[in-house]
């Protein structure tokens, strides 16, 4: 299964606000920095945060709803929490993981990867040492509570070869060979593409080692791989068609399945900058269109919208467009450019189940042999879903290449380990992340 995990900055939602998201939303990302980026934090500010926002929140989630948790450390990787406060987070942060195990789904692991703010920081030694303390203690804990394991989603760093080599030494310490880890996370991407202008999608040599290590300890049950911060159309277009190709593929004869999931705030930003501007995504004449939302019909906006209040307050709001008065719920509208994008996602999830672009995949024995065909296949995607493959089809090529590097590994050499850390370090050489940590 392929699932958005929103991201949400605030667990008191206006009323109206979570009724539309949960006509829509499965699944919440909520951080624990919240509690714990006050000048003084400790046991105490996040007892506060837990009991007034998680606590009732959690409790009030429907049956089908789960809850992530983030553990805050990108506040650390940008300075908003010093290293001499390190240590005390890193208490904090592992007091919420027992203490409030039963207040949330999934919780990413603590992961220091980098210290904008502080270069003095930025070596090898210091991000090792802080995120084996972190980690250490964190295993101590799931050790101590089994069930743990189920939920604990280890987080890989990887954009630079030191950092990912740190990692590979983090897992390979605490849970190489730990058949109760099942969760794994690829962070590092917030920003990522901006930085380097890469135009292919960075996760999917991790997304591979992920999936080795799942097959590797024969799990029996579904896990998740979790991307941290993605949100472009390529992106999610190669995620959906890996769910597939690793569900249906690689892993249908085992015992193990995967959840491919992500997260972005991207989404309720944009639509809070472009509240006037919002289009959405109809289906007319046996075909899905997008037009802007304030031309939408009553009719259109029932489609969209089934509870009554919601609707009648967006209704409101949007003669107030017409009329050029200004919008009393901002933030109902931000919901709608979470809509769309969540239709998008149905949109590609729809072809890559329903066409043929995945069968010609694996009916193919190289890459060159695949291009030719694939390119017909997505320039009509092109022509016929222009708002969400327009201008994309190399970008969506180049990662089909990346794939195809793996995908034959994973045919003719998966036991073959050092020729997969040989490709993911190849991989990463070709983000070219533009800064390096110190030795």
């Amino acid at each position: 299964m392929f699932r958005y995990v929103h991201t949400t900055s605030n667990l008191n939602f206006d009323p109206l606000e979570r009724t539309f998201l949960d006509q829509y939303i499965d699944n919440y990302l909520y951080s624990l920095i919240s509690g714990l980026q006050q000048t003084s934090f400790g046991f105490d500010t996040l007892n506060k945060i837990c009991n007034r926002h998680i606590v009732p929140f959690y409790n009030s989630l429907k049956s089908n709803q789960k809850l992530f948790i983030d553990s805050g450390g990108y506040s650390i990787i940008v300075g908003d929490v010093s290293p001499r406060n390190l240590t005390k987070f890193i208490e904090c942060y592992c007091y919420f993981l027992e203490n409030y195990k039963n207040y949330y789904d999934n919780i990413f692991s603590l992961d220091i990867p980098i210290f904008l703010k502080y270069p003095d920081k930025n070596n090898v030694k210091f991000i090792s040492q802080q995120n084996h303390i972190s980690i250490s203690k964190s295993k101590k804990i799931l050790d101590k509570n089994k069930d743990l394991y189920d939920k604990f989603v280890f987080v890989w760093q990887f954009k630079l070869l030191k950092q990912y080599k740190i990692w590979c030494d983090l897992y390979d310490t605490y849970f190489n060979g730990e058949k109760q880890l099942r969760n794994f996370g690829i962070g590092g991407m917030v920003g990522l593409r901006g930085v380097t202008n890469i135009n292919f999608s960075p996760f999917i040599a991790l997304m591979y080692k992920c999936l080795n290590i799942v097959i590797e300890n024969d799990l029996k049950d579904k896990s998740i791989i979790h991307m941290l911060g993605v949100y472009g159309l390529h992106d999610r277009f190669i995620m959906i068609f890996l769910n597939r190709l690793f569900n249906e593929y690689y892993l249908k004869d085992l015992k193990p399945s995967v959840d491919i999931t992500y997260d972005t705030i991207n989404y309720s930003v944009s639509g809070y900058m472009r509240v006037r501007n919002l289009d959405n995504v109809f289906y007319e004449n046996n075909n899905y269109q997008v037009k802007p939302i304030i031309n939408f019909s009553d009719n259109e906006i029932e489609n969209i919208i089934e509870n009554d209040k919601v609707r009648e307050a967006i209704l409101e709001d949007l003669h107030n467009l017409k009329q050029g008065k200004p919008i009393k719920r901002t933030h109902l509208f931000a919901v709608i450019n979470v809509i769309k994008q969540l239709i998008l996602d149905k949109i590609m999830e729809e072809i890559v189940y329903k066409d043929n672009l995945y069968e010609w995949f694996i009916s193919c024995d190289n890459y060159n042999k695949f291009k030719g065909k694939a390119r017909s296949i997505l320039s009509s995607y092109e022509n016929k879903y222009p708002f969400i493959f327009q201008n994309r089809t190399n970008k969506n090529l180049l990662n089909f290449q990346y794939i195809f590097a793996f995908h034959n590994w994973f045919k003719n050499e998966r036991d073959n380990k050092q020729r997969l850390e040989t490709m993911i370090q190849k991989f990463i050489k070709h983000i070219n992340f533009p800064f390096d940590i110190e030795e």
